[in-house]
């Protein structure tokens, strides 16, 4: 243990730091979440007291499956530049007040697509006078609950803004993940010619760009600047389907290990999984959705395949161990995080908010102690180039004067030979 200790003081006092960035930032959102309760206090909340046709009382965040209608009173409610506001998930929606019809959402979208629209959020106009409102809702798939939630009557404006501020925090760090995944691909480019790194830039900043966009779905602000949320949930199961490939890919490479078997067979079941999802898509006979649990079977084989390639390269020490540590240390964050949200999900059959917020954080982990590596081989790597060239300018030249010496006369002196003859 003295020894581990000894040899990692450098990869430890990483850790530590990223621990307080961490600490920090969630501290930071706990603040901005107080002021968001004290910013809210006029709110009308209309989870619960809603009544369907046969008078049975419903909470509207629990619902039974299949279709229901709903109704809330609205008497002794100030609805002056008032809204109805909620967050709704693959649920068809019509709105009635006092028994007529202002308000519809049962998007038409393009087959690939499939039905899932997502997430998205809905802000309603209330008319002054109404005195109910009445909600029939149509889950888009067959043996599940309408999924509404947040549901509300107040300002728009505040309903928008606490949601940035909640959602704000999270959206800038997948905003930083996907930008150290530009720069790694970037760092790819420069290596590729100079050689500088055995670090699989390509694959790392793929993967980091893929689970930057991928989690960004939970943040909602895309789906509210955009008006498109069909896009970004596509968008978002595409990224599922190939971000399990990435990190085989890196491990593979980090460990000298490119010619495993392993990855031919996980890029095959990734494309597969793609090209049948959208096959099945454009014939309306699946969608992404519904295929979620190949893309789950994927992560799982792929978390899997990880493992064992850390494994192996621990116990055949074929690599420098710092880095092998570094390695090892990050993938095991990133890894625990995938699998934390990825058991959520399954357990609470995706009925949470955010369902990225362990991947989040282990990604965050997995960027930050590979980049401060890299950076760090990076600068060993200038440092050296320059001490080497100030070596050579010394072998060739005089320290006092900085002319060329003797041995930069006899080295010139054998280039015009070897041109003459």
């Amino acid at each position: 243990m003295k020894t581990f200790l000894k040899n990692n003081r450098m990869l430890l006092a990483d850790i530590l730091l990223l621990f307080i960035i961490i600490i920090s930032i969630t501290i930071a959102s706990f603040f901005r979440s107080s002021n968001t309760a004290i910013y809210n206090a006029s709110v009308y909340d209309l989870s619960d007291g809603w009544y369907s046709s046969d008078k049975t009382r419903y909470s509207i965040d629990s619902l039974p499956e299949g279709d229901i209608t709903l109704t809330h009173s609205l008497k002794n409610v100030d609805l002056h530049r008032m809204r109805l506001c909620f967050e709704s998930t693959d649920t068809h929606i019509i709105a009635e007040f006092d028994g007529k019809e202002t308000y519809k959402y049962a998007p038409e979208q393009a087959a690939v697509l499939g039905r899932s629209y997502g997430r998205y959020i809905h802000l309603i106009p209330i008319p002054p006078d109404a005195e109910s409102v009445t909600l029939k809702l149509h889950p888009i798939y067959n043996g599940e609950s309408a999924n509404i939630k947040s549901t509300a009557v107040e300002d728009a404006g505040v309903f928008i803004g606490d949601l940035y501020r909640r959602g704000l925090p999270r959206f800038a760090l997948c905003v930083l993940i996907t930008l150290f995944g530009v720069l790694m691909i970037i760092i790819g480019f420069t290596d590729r010619i100079t050689n500088a790194s055995s670090i699989n830039s390509f694959s790392l900043g793929s993967f980091a760009i893929l689970v930057g966009i991928w989690s960004a779905n939970d943040t909602m602000i895309l789906q509210v600047y955009t008006t498109h949320p069909e896009i970004i949930s596509f968008t978002r199961y595409v990224c599922l389907m190939f971000v399990v490939y990435l990190p085989v890919s890196f491990m593979a490479s980090s460990t000298n290990n490119r010619q495993t078997i392993l990855l031919p067979i996980l890029l095959s079941l990734t494309v597969l999984n793609f090209v049948l999802t959208i096959t099945l898509s454009v014939l309306k006979i699946s969608d992404a959705h519904i295929m979620l649990p190949f893309s789950h079977i994927n992560i799982v084989i792929a978390l899997i395949m990880t493992t064992y390639l850390m494994i192996k390269a621990i116990r055949h020490n074929e690599i420098d161990k710092r880095f092998t540590y570094t390695v090892v240390t990050a993938m095991t964050f990133a890894a625990m995080g995938v699998a934390s949200d990825l058991l959520s999900y399954i357990i609470t059959d995706g009925k949470l908010d955010d369902t990225s917020r362990f991947t989040r954080i282990g990604v965050l982990i997995f960027v930050t102690l590979l980049g401060i590596h890299l950076i760090r081989k990076r600068t060993r790597l200038a440092i050296k180039k320059e001490r080497a060239e100030i070596i050579e300018k010394l072998a060739y030249s005089d320290s006092l004067t900085g002319l060329s010496n003797r041995a930069a006369f006899h080295e010139k002196e054998d280039e015009i030979r070897l041109k003459k003859t």
